[in-house]
């Protein structure tokens, strides 16, 4: 048997093989959905087996803070806070007709300020109309 014999058993037993379990595979993940393993405690008690499954993992509790106590943690003013809100920065929550703060949010921005945060205004005010604009002539 030449090098050519030896090369085809080469290719019908190794790598055939190896190529439909790489599709195989690829299908699987692709197609199918993720299993969903739930580890079973076999625990006997006087001769009886009782099985118990693991409880489900919680989600976590988010703290949350009123407006107030969050401008007396940052330190800013009202345009500086609804700034950080604007930038999503701070996350808010709606708790009937109040807005309240992610208080890990709120810590977070109060350990690492922003370089530089620009207030919000609420609107035009008359003591911020330009009363000498400058006119340059070419």
């Amino acid at each position: 048997m030449g090098l050519g014999g030896y090369l085809a058993y080469v290719f019908l037993f190794g790598m055939i093989p190896y190529m439909g379990w790489c599709v195989g595979r690829a299908a699987r993940i692709t197609l199918l959905p993720p299993k969903t393993t739930k580890k079973v405690k076999v625990k006997k008690v006087k001769g009886k087996s009782v099985k118990k499954t693991t409880p489900t993992p919680k989600k976590p509790v988010t703290t949350t803070c009123s407006i107030n106590e969050g401008l007396a943690t940052l330190g800013v003013s009202l345009e500086i806070l609804k700034s950080y809100v604007a930038n999503g920065t701070i996350r808010t929550y709606r708790e009937g007709d109040s807005l309240i703060l992610d208080e890990g949010d709120v810590i977070k921005v109060s350990k690492n300020p922003g370089k530089r945060v620009f207030p919000v205004l609420d609107g035009y005010r008359d003591e911020h109309k330009i009363t000498h604009p400058v006119v340059f002539d070419a």
